[in-house]
Protein backbone atom coordinates (compact mmCIF):
# COMPACT_ATOMS: atom_id res chain seq x y z
CA UNK A 1 0.00 0.00 0.00
CA UNK A 2 1.25 3.50 -0.99
CA UNK A 3 0.89 6.65 1.02
CA UNK A 4 0.60 8.50 -2.73
CA UNK A 5 0.38 7.78 -6.15
CA UNK A 6 4.16 7.74 -7.25
CA UNK A 7 4.75 10.40 -10.06
CA UNK A 8 8.38 9.20 -11.17
CA UNK A 9 9.36 5.06 -12.49
CA UNK A 10 10.98 3.39 -9.54
CA UNK A 11 12.81 1.16 -12.07
CA UNK A 12 15.79 -0.18 -10.26
CA UNK A 13 18.34 1.37 -12.17
CA UNK A 14 17.11 4.91 -11.61
CA UNK A 15 16.57 4.20 -7.55
CA UNK A 16 20.36 2.91 -7.79
CA UNK A 17 21.74 5.70 -9.75
CA UNK A 18 19.93 8.48 -7.02
CA UNK A 19 21.50 6.07 -4.14
CA UNK A 20 25.31 6.28 -5.41
CA UNK A 21 24.61 9.92 -6.18
CA UNK A 22 23.52 10.94 -2.72
CA UNK A 23 26.41 8.84 -0.77
CA UNK A 24 28.86 9.93 -3.58
CA UNK A 25 28.04 13.71 -2.52
CA UNK A 26 27.61 13.30 0.79
CA UNK A 27 31.07 12.41 1.03
CA UNK A 28 32.67 14.27 -1.15
CA UNK A 29 30.63 17.03 1.47
CA UNK A 30 31.92 15.79 4.61
CA UNK A 31 35.43 14.54 3.93
CA UNK A 32 37.10 17.63 4.88
CA UNK A 33 35.55 16.92 8.74
CA UNK A 34 37.80 13.74 9.03
CA UNK A 35 40.36 16.13 9.84
CA UNK A 36 37.84 17.87 12.33
CA UNK A 37 39.49 18.01 16.56
CA UNK A 38 37.26 17.80 19.24
CA UNK A 39 35.15 21.38 20.30
CA UNK A 40 33.93 20.82 23.60
CA UNK A 41 33.87 18.44 26.62
CA UNK A 42 30.95 16.06 25.66
CA UNK A 43 33.42 14.53 23.01
CA UNK A 44 36.43 15.09 24.64
CA UNK A 45 35.09 13.13 26.89
CA UNK A 46 33.76 10.18 24.43
CA UNK A 47 37.05 10.00 22.93
CA UNK A 48 40.35 11.46 24.65
CA UNK A 49 39.01 11.19 28.40
CA UNK A 50 38.08 7.28 28.22
CA UNK A 51 40.71 5.76 26.11
CA UNK A 52 42.05 4.08 29.02
CA UNK A 53 38.47 2.75 29.83
CA UNK A 54 37.85 1.38 26.57
CA UNK A 55 40.56 -0.75 27.09
CA UNK A 56 39.78 -2.09 30.29
CA UNK A 57 38.62 -5.07 31.18
CA UNK A 58 34.64 -5.70 31.32
CA UNK A 59 34.68 -2.63 29.57
CA UNK A 60 31.12 -3.54 27.57
CA UNK A 61 29.90 -3.73 31.18
CA UNK A 62 30.76 -1.00 32.19
CA UNK A 63 29.31 1.15 28.98
CA UNK A 64 25.58 -0.51 29.83
CA UNK A 65 25.95 -0.15 32.97
CA UNK A 66 27.30 3.66 33.53
CA UNK A 67 25.69 7.13 32.35
CA UNK A 68 26.85 8.02 29.19
CA UNK A 69 30.45 9.17 30.42
CA UNK A 70 30.70 5.89 31.97
CA UNK A 71 32.47 7.36 35.29
CA UNK A 72 30.03 10.38 36.04
CA UNK A 73 26.89 10.95 37.40
CA UNK A 74 25.88 12.28 34.16
CA UNK A 75 22.20 13.25 33.48
CA UNK A 76 21.74 10.62 30.18
CA UNK A 77 21.53 6.75 30.02
CA UNK A 78 22.84 6.31 26.16
CA UNK A 79 24.86 3.34 26.02
CA UNK A 80 25.17 3.00 22.23
CA UNK A 81 26.99 6.20 22.24
CA UNK A 82 30.07 5.38 24.05
CA UNK A 83 29.41 1.95 22.62
CA UNK A 84 30.39 3.20 19.46
CA UNK A 85 33.39 5.08 20.52
CA UNK A 86 34.39 1.86 21.83
CA UNK A 87 34.34 0.54 18.47
CA UNK A 88 35.95 3.45 17.00
CA UNK A 89 39.10 2.64 19.32
CA UNK A 90 39.08 -0.98 18.85
CA UNK A 91 39.60 0.26 15.53
CA UNK A 92 41.84 2.34 15.87
CA UNK A 93 44.05 -0.65 18.24
CA UNK A 94 42.89 0.99 20.95
CA UNK A 95 44.04 4.39 20.03
CA UNK A 96 41.76 7.30 19.83
CA UNK A 97 41.95 8.29 16.28
CA UNK A 98 40.20 11.75 15.16
CA UNK A 99 40.04 10.35 11.89
CA UNK A 100 38.39 6.99 12.35
CA UNK A 101 36.08 8.75 14.55
CA UNK A 102 34.97 11.29 12.15
CA UNK A 103 34.85 8.60 9.68
CA UNK A 104 31.80 6.94 11.55
CA UNK A 105 30.31 9.92 12.16
CA UNK A 106 29.98 10.40 7.79
CA UNK A 107 29.09 6.71 7.26
CA UNK A 108 26.70 6.72 10.02
CA UNK A 109 24.95 10.31 8.14
CA UNK A 110 25.40 8.58 4.23
CA UNK A 111 23.48 5.54 5.98
CA UNK A 112 20.72 7.79 7.53
CA UNK A 113 20.48 10.08 3.84
CA UNK A 114 19.68 6.59 2.23
CA UNK A 115 17.74 5.22 4.63
CA UNK A 116 15.37 8.45 4.23
CA UNK A 117 15.49 8.19 0.55
CA UNK A 118 14.20 4.30 0.66
CA UNK A 119 11.34 5.22 3.43
CA UNK A 120 10.30 7.80 1.20
CA UNK A 121 10.54 5.58 -2.17
CA UNK A 122 8.64 2.75 -0.95
CA UNK A 123 6.11 4.55 1.05
CA UNK A 124 5.62 7.97 0.41
CA UNK A 125 7.01 9.64 -3.18
CA UNK A 126 8.26 8.90 -6.36
CA UNK A 127 12.29 8.05 -6.98
CA UNK A 128 13.16 11.59 -8.34
CA UNK A 129 10.85 13.63 -4.94
CA UNK A 130 12.33 10.77 -2.49
CA UNK A 131 16.04 12.07 -3.82
CA UNK A 132 15.21 15.82 -3.83
CA UNK A 133 14.18 15.29 0.15
CA UNK A 134 17.04 13.11 0.50
CA UNK A 135 19.34 15.69 -1.03
CA UNK A 136 17.86 19.13 1.31
CA UNK A 137 17.92 17.20 4.30
CA UNK A 138 21.81 15.79 3.71
CA UNK A 139 23.20 19.29 3.44
CA UNK A 140 21.48 20.79 6.02
CA UNK A 141 23.24 22.80 8.33
CA UNK A 142 21.51 20.38 11.13
CA UNK A 143 23.62 17.88 9.30
CA UNK A 144 26.59 19.94 9.95
CA UNK A 145 26.24 19.71 14.04
CA UNK A 146 25.18 15.71 13.95
CA UNK A 147 28.30 15.29 11.30
CA UNK A 148 31.18 17.29 12.29
CA UNK A 149 30.54 17.36 16.38
CA UNK A 150 31.05 14.19 17.16
CA UNK A 151 29.04 13.95 20.46
CA UNK A 152 26.48 14.74 17.48
CA UNK A 153 26.38 11.02 16.81
CA UNK A 154 23.59 9.93 18.98
CA UNK A 155 21.33 11.79 16.63
CA UNK A 156 22.76 9.72 13.87
CA UNK A 157 22.15 6.96 15.58
CA UNK A 158 18.35 8.09 16.92
CA UNK A 159 17.82 8.47 13.36
CA UNK A 160 19.08 5.21 12.03
CA UNK A 161 17.00 2.97 14.43
CA UNK A 162 13.89 5.10 14.84
CA UNK A 163 13.63 4.44 10.74
CA UNK A 164 14.45 1.51 10.99
CA UNK A 165 11.91 0.51 13.93
CA UNK A 166 9.14 2.75 11.98
CA UNK A 167 9.79 1.30 8.65
CA UNK A 168 9.57 -2.47 9.98
CA UNK A 169 6.34 -1.33 11.87
CA UNK A 170 4.84 -0.28 8.32
CA UNK A 171 5.76 -3.42 6.67
CA UNK A 172 4.98 -5.79 9.20
CA UNK A 173 1.14 -4.56 8.97
CA UNK A 174 1.39 -4.59 5.09
CA UNK A 175 2.79 -8.53 5.43
CA UNK A 176 1.47 -11.73 7.16
CA UNK A 177 2.89 -15.18 7.83
CA UNK A 178 6.93 -14.87 8.99
CA UNK A 179 7.54 -11.70 7.27
CA UNK A 180 5.08 -10.12 9.28
CA UNK A 181 6.56 -11.97 12.52
CA UNK A 182 10.07 -11.58 11.41
CA UNK A 183 9.42 -7.63 11.15
CA UNK A 184 7.03 -7.80 14.21
CA UNK A 185 10.31 -8.86 16.69
CA UNK A 186 12.75 -6.72 14.01
CA UNK A 187 10.46 -3.42 15.10
CA UNK A 188 11.11 -3.72 18.73
CA UNK A 189 14.74 -4.40 18.15
CA UNK A 190 15.17 -1.08 16.85
CA UNK A 191 12.95 0.03 19.01
CA UNK A 192 15.02 -0.59 21.93
CA UNK A 193 18.75 0.32 20.09
CA UNK A 194 17.16 4.13 19.55
CA UNK A 195 15.96 4.07 23.28
CA UNK A 196 19.69 3.13 23.93
CA UNK A 197 20.80 5.88 21.79
CA UNK A 198 18.55 8.84 23.10
CA UNK A 199 15.80 9.10 25.52
CA UNK A 200 13.77 10.79 22.78
CA UNK A 201 12.66 7.61 20.71
CA UNK A 202 10.07 6.97 23.49
CA UNK A 203 7.90 9.31 21.28
CA UNK A 204 8.21 6.09 18.63
CA UNK A 205 5.14 4.33 20.27
CA UNK A 206 2.91 6.93 20.14
CA UNK A 207 4.01 7.95 16.70
CA UNK A 208 3.44 4.32 15.72
CA UNK A 209 -0.01 4.09 16.84
CA UNK A 210 -0.97 7.33 15.33
CA UNK A 211 0.34 6.13 11.83
CA UNK A 212 -1.90 2.95 12.82
CA UNK A 213 -4.76 4.45 13.21
CA UNK A 214 -4.50 6.75 10.21
CA UNK A 215 -3.63 3.94 7.41
CA UNK A 216 -6.53 1.58 9.41
CA UNK A 217 -4.59 -0.91 10.89
CA UNK A 218 -5.19 -3.45 13.37
CA UNK A 219 -4.64 -2.51 16.65
CA UNK A 220 -1.86 -4.96 18.38
CA UNK A 221 -2.13 -5.32 22.09
CA UNK A 222 0.90 -7.43 22.13
CA UNK A 223 2.66 -4.85 20.68
CA UNK A 224 1.42 -2.04 23.47
CA UNK A 225 2.42 -4.72 26.35
CA UNK A 226 5.73 -4.98 24.52
CA UNK A 227 6.32 -1.08 23.57
CA UNK A 228 5.40 -0.81 27.68
CA UNK A 229 7.77 -3.61 28.73
CA UNK A 230 10.26 -2.14 26.97
CA UNK A 231 9.77 1.54 28.17
CA UNK A 232 10.27 0.02 31.44
CA UNK A 233 13.07 -2.33 30.96
CA UNK A 234 15.26 1.08 29.95
CA UNK A 235 14.11 3.28 32.89
CA UNK A 236 14.77 0.80 35.26
CA UNK A 237 18.80 0.35 33.08
CA UNK A 238 18.72 4.01 33.75
CA UNK A 239 17.88 3.60 37.06
CA UNK A 240 20.63 1.18 38.20
CA UNK A 241 23.41 3.21 37.12
CA UNK A 242 22.61 5.96 39.36
CA UNK A 243 21.04 9.14 37.84
CA UNK A 244 18.91 10.98 40.02
CA UNK A 245 16.95 13.93 40.12
CA UNK A 246 13.92 14.57 38.15
CA UNK A 247 13.78 14.61 34.66
CA UNK A 248 11.05 17.32 34.80
CA UNK A 249 12.86 20.29 36.43
CA UNK A 250 13.60 22.42 33.61
CA UNK A 251 10.44 22.09 32.09
CA UNK A 252 9.68 24.61 35.35
CA UNK A 253 12.69 26.54 35.14
CA UNK A 254 12.04 30.11 33.71
CA UNK A 255 15.04 30.86 31.66
CA UNK A 256 15.66 27.45 30.71
CA UNK A 257 11.89 27.19 29.20
CA UNK A 258 12.40 30.65 27.27
CA UNK A 259 15.43 29.37 26.05
CA UNK A 260 13.94 26.54 24.88
CA UNK A 261 10.97 27.59 23.51
CA UNK A 262 13.19 30.26 21.40
CA UNK A 263 14.99 27.29 20.29
CA UNK A 264 11.92 25.82 18.47
CA UNK A 265 11.35 29.14 16.36
CA UNK A 266 15.28 28.96 16.00
CA UNK A 267 15.55 25.80 14.11
CA UNK A 268 12.19 26.67 12.30
CA UNK A 269 13.62 29.99 11.24
CA UNK A 270 17.05 27.95 10.12
CA UNK A 271 14.69 25.25 8.43
CA UNK A 272 12.86 27.49 6.13
CA UNK A 273 14.51 31.05 5.95
CA UNK A 274 18.24 29.61 6.35
CA UNK A 275 18.62 32.17 9.27
CA UNK A 276 21.88 32.34 10.87
CA UNK A 277 21.80 30.06 14.05
CA UNK A 278 22.92 31.19 17.29
CA UNK A 279 25.52 29.45 19.17
CA UNK A 280 24.78 30.83 22.34
CA UNK A 281 20.80 31.57 23.21
CA UNK A 282 21.08 34.04 25.83
CA UNK A 283 19.89 37.12 22.99
CA UNK A 284 16.36 36.36 21.57
CA UNK A 285 15.96 38.14 18.53
CA UNK A 286 12.19 39.02 17.80
CA UNK A 287 12.99 38.27 14.22
CA UNK A 288 13.90 35.12 14.32
CA UNK A 289 11.09 34.45 17.08
CA UNK A 290 8.38 35.39 14.90
CA UNK A 291 9.66 34.17 11.55
CA UNK A 292 9.96 30.59 13.41
CA UNK A 293 6.80 30.32 14.93
CA UNK A 294 4.74 31.83 12.13
CA UNK A 295 6.48 29.49 9.89
CA UNK A 296 5.14 26.44 12.07
CA UNK A 297 1.76 28.50 11.91
CA UNK A 298 1.55 28.73 8.00
CA UNK A 299 2.65 25.09 7.17
CA UNK A 300 0.13 23.57 9.80
CA UNK A 301 -2.47 25.62 7.63
CA UNK A 302 -0.98 24.53 4.13
CA UNK A 303 -1.02 21.05 5.65
CA UNK A 304 -4.49 21.44 6.87
CA UNK A 305 -5.72 22.78 3.31
CA UNK A 306 -3.47 20.40 0.89
CA UNK A 307 -4.72 17.10 -0.79
CA UNK A 308 -2.53 14.97 1.81
CA UNK A 309 -3.92 16.68 4.78
CA UNK A 310 -3.73 13.26 6.91
CA UNK A 311 0.28 12.57 5.69
CA UNK A 312 0.87 16.34 5.97
CA UNK A 313 0.03 16.93 9.24
CA UNK A 314 1.25 13.67 10.64
CA UNK A 315 4.69 14.04 9.19
CA UNK A 316 4.43 17.95 10.61
CA UNK A 317 3.34 16.60 14.01
CA UNK A 318 6.22 14.29 14.22
CA UNK A 319 8.67 17.55 13.45
CA UNK A 320 7.14 19.22 16.55
CA UNK A 321 6.71 15.96 18.64
CA UNK A 322 10.87 14.68 18.51
CA UNK A 323 11.55 18.28 19.92
CA UNK A 324 9.36 17.98 22.82
CA UNK A 325 11.95 15.95 24.52
CA UNK A 326 14.67 19.01 24.48
CA UNK A 327 12.33 20.95 26.96
CA UNK A 328 13.42 19.09 29.65
CA UNK A 329 16.81 19.93 29.33
CA UNK A 330 19.19 23.05 29.88
CA UNK A 331 20.02 24.18 26.30
CA UNK A 332 23.41 25.44 26.28
CA UNK A 333 24.07 26.66 23.21
CA UNK A 334 22.36 25.93 19.89
CA UNK A 335 22.59 22.36 19.16
CA UNK A 336 21.43 21.70 15.69
CA UNK A 337 21.93 18.28 15.98
CA UNK A 338 19.02 17.83 17.94
CA UNK A 339 16.45 19.08 14.72
CA UNK A 340 18.62 16.45 12.38
CA UNK A 341 15.87 13.79 12.61
CA UNK A 342 12.40 16.43 13.64
CA UNK A 343 13.81 18.22 9.75
CA UNK A 344 13.45 14.85 7.85
CA UNK A 345 9.99 14.85 9.04
CA UNK A 346 9.17 18.40 8.35
CA UNK A 347 10.49 17.83 4.74
CA UNK A 348 8.35 15.02 4.03
CA UNK A 349 5.16 17.00 5.12
CA UNK A 350 6.35 19.86 2.92
CA UNK A 351 6.53 17.77 0.04
CA UNK A 352 3.13 16.19 1.05
CA UNK A 353 1.72 19.72 1.16
CA UNK A 354 3.65 21.56 -2.30
CA UNK A 355 2.95 18.33 -4.25
CA UNK A 356 -0.57 18.72 -4.03
CA UNK A 357 -1.22 22.05 -4.85
CA UNK A 358 1.36 21.64 -8.27
CA UNK A 359 -1.00 19.86 -10.57
CA UNK A 360 0.11 21.24 -13.79
CA UNK A 361 3.99 19.89 -15.53
CA UNK A 362 4.85 23.61 -15.11
CA UNK A 363 3.92 23.96 -11.92
CA UNK A 364 6.16 20.90 -10.87
CA UNK A 365 8.98 22.25 -12.75
CA UNK A 366 8.73 25.72 -11.04
CA UNK A 367 8.59 23.39 -7.52
CA UNK A 368 11.62 21.60 -9.06
CA UNK A 369 13.87 24.57 -9.77
CA UNK A 370 12.82 26.36 -6.44
CA UNK A 371 14.06 22.93 -4.83
CA UNK A 372 16.99 23.06 -6.19
CA UNK A 373 17.80 26.99 -5.37
CA UNK A 374 16.86 26.15 -2.06
CA UNK A 375 19.50 23.00 -2.07
CA UNK A 376 22.28 25.15 -3.63
CA UNK A 377 21.65 28.62 -0.74
CA UNK A 378 21.81 25.29 2.11
CA UNK A 379 24.50 23.41 0.96
CA UNK A 380 26.50 27.04 0.69
CA UNK A 381 25.62 28.11 3.89
CA UNK A 382 26.30 24.63 5.57
CA UNK A 383 29.56 24.26 3.77
CA UNK A 384 30.91 27.73 5.18
CA UNK A 385 29.17 27.10 8.71
CA UNK A 386 31.48 23.86 8.90
CA UNK A 387 34.40 25.44 9.40
CA UNK A 388 33.41 26.06 12.54
CA UNK A 389 33.31 23.25 14.11
CA UNK A 390 37.05 22.52 13.22
CA UNK A 391 38.41 22.72 16.78
CA UNK A 392 37.29 24.36 19.91
CA UNK A 393 38.36 27.50 19.32
CA UNK A 394 37.10 27.89 15.79
CA UNK A 395 33.86 26.77 17.35
CA UNK A 396 33.87 29.23 20.32
CA UNK A 397 35.49 31.83 18.61
CA UNK A 398 32.19 32.56 15.83
CA UNK A 399 29.90 32.14 19.33
CA UNK A 400 32.02 34.97 20.70
CA UNK A 401 31.89 37.38 17.06
CA UNK A 402 28.22 36.39 16.96
CA UNK A 403 27.38 36.90 20.83
CA UNK A 404 30.28 38.42 22.88
CA UNK A 405 28.80 37.80 26.38
CA UNK A 406 30.53 36.24 29.47
CA UNK A 407 29.98 32.42 28.48
CA UNK A 408 30.97 32.52 25.57
CA UNK A 409 34.15 34.27 26.21
CA UNK A 410 35.07 32.09 29.11
CA UNK A 411 34.10 28.76 26.83
CA UNK A 412 36.64 30.66 24.25
CA UNK A 413 39.59 31.35 27.05
CA UNK A 414 39.16 27.65 28.39
CA UNK A 415 39.60 26.42 24.41
CA UNK A 416 42.81 28.74 24.33
CA UNK A 417 44.21 27.35 28.08
CA UNK A 418 43.69 23.83 26.44
CA UNK A 419 45.57 24.59 23.32
CA UNK A 420 48.40 25.94 25.70
CA UNK A 421 47.81 29.52 24.16
CA UNK A 422 47.93 31.60 27.55
CA UNK A 423 48.55 35.06 26.12
CA UNK A 424 45.19 34.95 24.42
CA UNK A 425 43.40 32.66 27.31
CA UNK A 426 44.44 35.60 29.91
CA UNK A 427 43.15 38.05 27.41
CA UNK A 428 39.38 37.12 27.05
CA UNK A 429 39.08 36.05 31.17
CA UNK A 430 40.91 39.61 31.21
CA UNK A 431 37.81 41.28 28.76
CA UNK A 432 34.82 39.41 31.15
CA UNK A 433 36.00 40.84 33.77
CA UNK A 434 36.15 44.42 32.67
CA UNK A 435 32.08 44.14 32.44
CA UNK A 436 32.33 43.40 36.25
CA UNK A 437 31.33 39.70 36.54
CA UNK A 438 32.94 37.15 38.62
CA UNK A 439 32.98 33.71 39.78
CA UNK A 440 35.17 31.22 41.47
CA UNK A 441 36.01 29.67 38.14
CA UNK A 442 36.93 32.62 36.02
CA UNK A 443 39.38 33.78 39.10
CA UNK A 444 40.81 30.46 38.69
CA UNK A 445 41.46 30.15 35.63
CA UNK A 446 42.86 33.96 35.55
CA UNK A 447 45.54 33.46 37.98
CA UNK A 448 45.98 29.69 36.49
CA UNK A 449 46.82 31.64 32.95
CA UNK A 450 49.45 34.10 34.66
CA UNK A 451 51.27 31.27 36.38
CA UNK A 452 51.45 29.69 33.30
CA UNK A 453 52.70 33.24 31.74
CA UNK A 454 55.13 33.18 34.81
CA UNK A 455 53.21 36.12 36.50
CA UNK A 456 53.38 34.70 39.98
CA UNK A 457 52.41 38.43 41.71
CA UNK A 458 50.03 39.16 38.94
CA UNK A 459 47.92 35.63 39.97
CA UNK A 460 48.55 36.19 44.18
CA UNK A 461 46.93 39.41 43.27
CA UNK A 462 43.79 37.77 41.77
CA UNK A 463 43.46 35.86 44.61
CA UNK A 464 43.69 38.15 46.69
CA UNK A 465 40.82 40.40 44.74
CA UNK A 466 38.65 37.19 44.50
CA UNK A 467 39.05 36.31 48.19
CA UNK A 468 35.40 36.30 48.87
CA UNK A 469 34.95 33.83 46.01
CA UNK A 470 36.78 31.45 47.94
CA UNK A 471 36.97 29.58 51.48
CA UNK A 472 39.79 30.43 53.36
CA UNK A 473 41.35 27.23 53.85
CA UNK A 474 44.81 25.65 53.39
CA UNK A 475 44.37 25.20 49.68
CA UNK A 476 43.87 28.84 49.57
CA UNK A 477 46.97 30.01 51.88
CA UNK A 478 49.33 27.29 50.03
CA UNK A 479 48.61 28.93 46.78
CA UNK A 480 48.86 32.76 47.97
CA UNK A 481 51.89 30.89 49.72
CA UNK A 482 53.59 29.68 45.86
CA UNK A 483 52.75 32.44 43.99
CA UNK A 484 54.10 35.10 46.29
CA UNK A 485 57.17 33.03 46.90
CA UNK A 486 57.56 32.45 43.21
CA UNK A 487 57.35 36.30 42.73
CA UNK A 488 60.28 36.77 45.16
CA UNK A 489 57.29 38.94 47.43
CA UNK A 490 58.77 36.87 50.57
CA UNK A 491 56.82 40.10 52.57
CA UNK A 492 53.78 38.20 51.57
CA UNK A 493 55.00 35.20 51.32
CA UNK A 494 55.62 35.17 55.11
CA UNK A 495 51.75 37.01 56.35
CA UNK A 496 49.94 33.88 54.25
CA UNK A 497 52.21 31.43 56.12
CA UNK A 498 51.83 32.86 59.79
CA UNK A 499 48.01 32.88 58.81
CA UNK A 500 48.22 29.20 57.81
CA UNK A 501 49.42 28.33 61.09
CA UNK A 502 46.89 30.33 62.65
CA UNK A 503 44.15 27.69 60.80
CA UNK A 504 46.52 24.63 61.78
CA UNK A 505 46.64 25.27 65.33
CA UNK A 506 42.56 26.03 65.13
CA UNK A 507 42.37 22.92 63.30
CA UNK A 508 44.30 21.37 66.14
CA UNK A 509 42.43 22.86 68.98
CA UNK A 510 39.27 21.41 68.05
Amino acid sequence: MKILDHTVSKSFLACLLFSFVLAALNFAFFVRTLDYQTISYDDRRLTYELEEAYNSKGIIKTIFTNAVFLNSKHAYYRPILPFSFFLDNMLGNGRTSMHISHLTNVMLHIACVLLLFIFCLKYCFGAFESFLIALIFSVSSFSAYSVAWLAGRNDLLLFLFTFLSFICFIACNENSGYKKTALFLLHFVFFFLAFLSKETAVIIPAACMVFGCLKKYKFDFKALIIWVCITAIFFFLRKNTGIGGSVFKYLFTPFVLKDNLYMIADFFSNAFMLSRDEIFPYIIKTPVLIAGYLAIVITAIAGRFSKNKKEALFFLGLALVFLLPNFLINRVHFQGNRMYMPFAFLIISVFYIVLSFARTSKQKAVLTAAAFIFITMSALRTNARMGVFYDDVSFFGNAVAQTPSAASLFALGEAFVRRGDYEKAAVKFEEIEMTGQSWQGLAINLASVNIHLGKYEKAGQIYEKYSHLFAHDKDYYEMLIFCYSKSGNLGKAGEYEARLKELDLAAEKK
